[in-house]
């Protein structure tokens, strides 16, 4: 297995370790479970997409079309425009039009199913939920104040793994909350064309190491989002 395509290599020793050894002890797990012949019912962090557990911390956009209607859509990606464009010069962000922010999310545009954290009140946080970690991918908030209390929120969520995958200036702002951990490694992703790296960042959810070992081996193989 060759780390090194997606993971950075230059990362402390520890941090290095500790993922690769629970990277190895999940193939373990599930290599003995699949000569057992088990569907790893048993362990829920060993679940793929065929058995997502959905939080119901979680809505599905395409339940929030449903509920809310398509104009109420639009005002979600009205808060995304507004906040990338407070963050344009940071990283070249570039936010998404309108069609394809909506065609994604709301038309089924996406290759996964799209979820979102939050509420009509504060905004959302939209992503996708791979091996039962939420991850938000855009933010949507209403307002600064409000993007903060969700980050602050989902961070203290008992109920939803999550992991962001963010960019260093990020990285500063929500090292300020107790709630996000930092892994001090990084990932390359692919954005426009160029490398662009990234700090994993997990939640305080009981389970987020064990479920995290499980997507970072599905990651480094090319299977995550």
């Amino acid at each position: 297995m060759k780390f090194e395509n997606t993971w950075n290599t230059n990362m402390k020793k520890g941090a290095s370790k500790e993922i690769i050894e629970g990277v190895k002890d999940y193939l373990d797990e599930k290599n003995q479970s699949e000569s057992q012949e088990s569907d790893f019912d048993n362990k829920n962090y060993l679940h793929n997409d065929e058995n997502m557990q959905i939080p119901d911390t979680l809505m599905s956009t395409d339940n929030f079309i449903a509920k809310y209607g398509y104009k109420k859509a639009e005002e979600i990606y009205n808060a995304y425009s507004q906040a990338m464009e407070r963050k344009k010069d940071s990283h070249g962000r570039i936010a998404l039009d309108q069609e394809s922010f909506m065609r994604h999310f709301f038309e089924g545009g996406s290759f996964d199913a799209s979820f979102m954290y939050g509420d009509i009140e504060k905004g959302f946080l939209l992503g996708v939920l791979k091996y039962n970690i939420f991850i938000p991918t855009h933010f949507a908030p209403k307002s600064l104040r409000k993007g903060y209390e969700l980050f602050k929120e989902l961070g203290d969520d008992q109920l939803t793994p999550a992991v962001l995958m963010i960019t260093d200036d990020l990285v500063q702002t929500i090292n300020k909350m107790e709630s996000w951990h930092a892994i001090d490694m990084t990932i390359i992703q692919q954005f426009m064309q160029n490398d662009v790296e990234k700090t994993l960042v997990h939640n305080n959810h009981p389970d987020i190491k064990q479920l995290l070992y499980a997507f970072a081996y599905e990651y480094m193989q090319d299977k995550s989002i």
